[in-house]
């Protein structure tokens, strides 16, 4: 492990986690990963529950909001997502209740007969809308390579074995190694020319950071014959599945699919270390994202009902119309209105 800011690493769960709840985990660790960095992953525990949060600022401004993953204990029942959020307000609270709290949980909104609740913890209630996250983002994996290439359709067979063929007669190399913030400067170099759209540097040095600390956090590489950094693909891998943050190809050459060719080195390194799963935490594009698997997580924003937060909320939302504050901002008013 290049542990480069040991505060930022996630501590490794008792908890074997289900197809749903590795959804919120990458879920949660890419919104962690993502700039600007928070100072610090912090950990709280009951015997039910294991909760990891995060604050931020921004300009030097503390935000509102705190992001947290909540998750049962080893060896404790799952909850419904309603006592899971009760747990998490329980867990926060210290000194000062938290304003708006997005959390990261497994659960669909198919198995509740409500998306918005009252909660109370403490002296406060807190308005908690849950907003799913039923998205295809989960490629199984097999326990070998040509196996795997068996469960994809006929087309995009023929375009991972021809991807390879085409790096072999071309001298590219691939290389997998753990996640490093050394040689930064190759990464953010092909970062500004990637295609379809660039990076800023700032954001992949944060999401570089976050894997550096963590125990499993890698690169997965393809250079030229030449040794020109080509394709990064980074991500961490827990509970048997990859996490992938982020990849980066260069766009000077729009026929080499070096997407598709680091991916396919990639999963047969993968499956060579038994992995199961390479998740791509929101969704992915491209010819394997034909064969992502639904998983079911979501977020659940809960905002404290008092002038204060309800105002920051809405800020937040202005600023950040896509958000899922933003969207529950928008579940409340609608509702309100209605009962208006």
């Amino acid at each position: 492990m290049n542990d480069t800011n040991p505060r930022l690493r996630i501590p490794p769960s008792a908890l074997v986690r289900n197809a749903d709840q590795r959804s919120a985990f990458g879920n949660f660790s890419l919104n962690a990963a993502s700039f600007p960095l928070p100072s610090a992953i912090e950990h709280r525990a009951t015997k039910e529950h294991d909760i990891y949060y995060i604050h931020r600022r921004f300009s030097g401004l503390a935000s509102p909001i705190v992001n947290a993953l909540i998750e049962p204990a080893a060896g404790a029942p799952a909850n419904d997502i309603w006592t899971a959020a009760r747990a998490a307000l329980s867990l926060l609270s210290g000194r000062e209740s938290p304003d708006i709290v997005k959390l990261f949980l497994a659960g669909s909104s198919r198995d509740r007969a409500s998306d918005v609740e009252r909660l109370a913890e403490g002296k406060h209630t807190y308005s908690a809308v849950f907003l799913p996250v039923d998205v295809p983002e989960a490629i199984e994996l097999t326990d070998d390579y040509e196996a795997f290439l068996g469960t994809l359709g006929n087309h995009t067979r023929r375009d991972m074995r021809r991807v390879r063929r085409r790096a072999a007669d071309a001298g590219l190399t691939f290389e997998f190694g753990p996640a490093v913030t050394t040689g930064a400067a190759e990464r953010h170099a092909l970062a500004r020319d990637t295609h379809p759209e660039p990076y800023q540097a700032r954001q992949i040095a944060a999401y570089d950071t976050f894997l550096a600390a963590q125990d499993r956090g890698f690169h997965a590489l393809l250079r030229s014959r030449s040794g020109e950094l080509l394709s990064c693909l980074a991500g961490l891998i827990s509970d048997r599945a990859a996490f992938v943050f982020y990849q980066i190809n260069q766009r000077r050459y729009p026929r080499a699919s070096l997407s598709l060719t680091n991916r396919a080195f990639a999963i047969e390194h993968l499956i060579s270390r038994g992995i199961t799963e390479l998740v791509l935490p929101g969704g992915g594009a491209g010819l394997l994202a034909l064969t992502c698997q639904l998983r079911g997580s979501g977020e659940l924003a809960l905002i404290r009902r008092s002038a204060v937060p309800m105002l920051k909320s809405a800020v937040v939302a202005a600023l950040s119309p896509r958000s899922s504050v933003a969207h529950a901002v928008q579940r409340l008013t609608a509702r309100f209105m209605r009962a208006g």
